[in-house]
This record gives C-alpha cells, sequence and structure tokens, in this order.
C-alpha cells in the first residue's frame, strides 16, 4: 500500500511540475525577472512592512529598501522571481507633489500615514543610492558605495544626505529593466520618531 500511494504522489508530484513548468507563468516554474511586471512591491531590511524611516547622520546604517516585480494584483499577486531595478532618488516637495508621494507609512499594515515636512531650507543636493560594498571604509556609511545610475539591483540602501538637516523625505524610485514599470517609495529622514 505504501509503495502505491508513493508511486501515485510521485506521478501527480512530476505532472504537476511539468504542467507549471510548460504553462511559463506561475506555481514553480522559473518566469524572466527581466520579462514584463504589472507592479513593484517594497520591503524593508528591518522586517517593517511599512516603515520606511532612517535616523539623520550620526545615526544608524542606510535602510536597505528591497524591490519585488509582481504579476497581478492584491492577494492574487505572484512574485517575478529575479527581477531587477535601476533606482534614482529625490526630495519630496509636498507643494507639488501627490498626496500618496507626500506622506510616508507608519505602524503594522496597514498602518497610518503622515504628511512629510517641508523641503529643507537651503538647497536640495543631489541623492545617494547605495550599495553594499565591503571594500569602502570612507564616506558618509563606511561598507557602503553609490550604486551607478545604470547598474541593477534588487536591493538598495538609503540614508541621510549631507548637509540637510532633518526632518525632510525622500522619494526612491524604481525603474524595472524588463519593461520600465515604475514603482517609488517615500522615505522619512528624521531624529526623532517617525
Amino acid at each position: 500500500m505504501r509503495r502505491l500511494a508513493f508511486a501515485v504522489l510521485t506521478a501527480c508530484g512530476f505532472a504537476l511540475l511539468t504542467a507549471c513548468g510548460s504553462s511559463g507563468g506561475s506555481g514553480f516554474s522559473s518566469t524572466n525577472g527581466n520579462g514584463s511586471i504589472d507592479s513593484i512591491a517594497f520591503t524593508n531590511g528591518s522586517g517593517q512592512v511599512n516603515d520606511f524611516f532612517v535616523t539623520g547622520l550620526g545615526g544608524t546604517a542606510p535602510l536597505q529598501i528591497n524591490a519585488i516585480g509582481q504579476k497581478g494584483s492584491g492577494p492574487l499577486a505572484v512574485v517575478v522571481p529575479d527581477a531587477v531595478f535601476t533606482w534614482a532618488g529625490r526630495f519630496v516637495d509636498p507643494t507639488v507633489d501627490t498626496a500618496s508621494v507626500a506622506s510616508y507609512s507608519v505602524g503594522p499594515a496597514p498602518g497610518t500615514t503622515k504628511p512629510c515636512p517641508k523641503l529643507p531650507v537651503g538647497g536640495t543636493p543631489a541623492i545617494v543610492v547605495y550599495q553594499q560594498s565591503p571594500s569602502t571604509f570612507s564616506g558618509l556609511y563606511p561598507g557602503f558605495a553609490a550604486l551607478p545610475a545604470a547598474q541593477a539591483a534588487a536591493t538598495v540602501y538609503v540614508g541621510a544626505v549631507a548637509g540637510v538637516t532633518p526632518p525632510y523625505c525622500l522619494v526612491i524610485l524604481a525603474t524595472h529593466v524588463g519593461d520600465g514599470a515604475l514603482g517609488s517609495k517615500t522615505v522619512l529622514v528624521t531624529n526623532g520618531t517617525p
């Protein structure tokens, strides 16, 4: 009886893998991460789903941001493995940005949103998006170096901007390499609590 059950399970499992693999879309199949996606979801390295904030200079290491490509939407969305993105960042301007960009989320899902502070006084220098670089021993964040604009990655790091006094918000933009799909995440830089 055990051999029969094992044979049936093995045959069914093989059939399932074969069917999923030939459909090219979901289940156990491998999908080209540089193909098309429907949306981009973001997580941070701390495991806090909604809280994207970093302390000002002299604080902690930069915030880890992970981008995930998805096909479909809502609870039925399927993660597209190996999706990579190019990255950029800018300051949030609450006077011109939409409410979804000019606010940041706090608390457990679904969380609440709070408005971003005004633009910092005294200019808005370029935003550096970082990558890990164990051979980098100097700069604002030792162990991290600037990610070149054209270099694709699924994970980046964002920190405070030199010479700018918190609080302020940054919007980090991810562009999917495969089809140009765009996603963004607002990050609060603060010396206090979010």
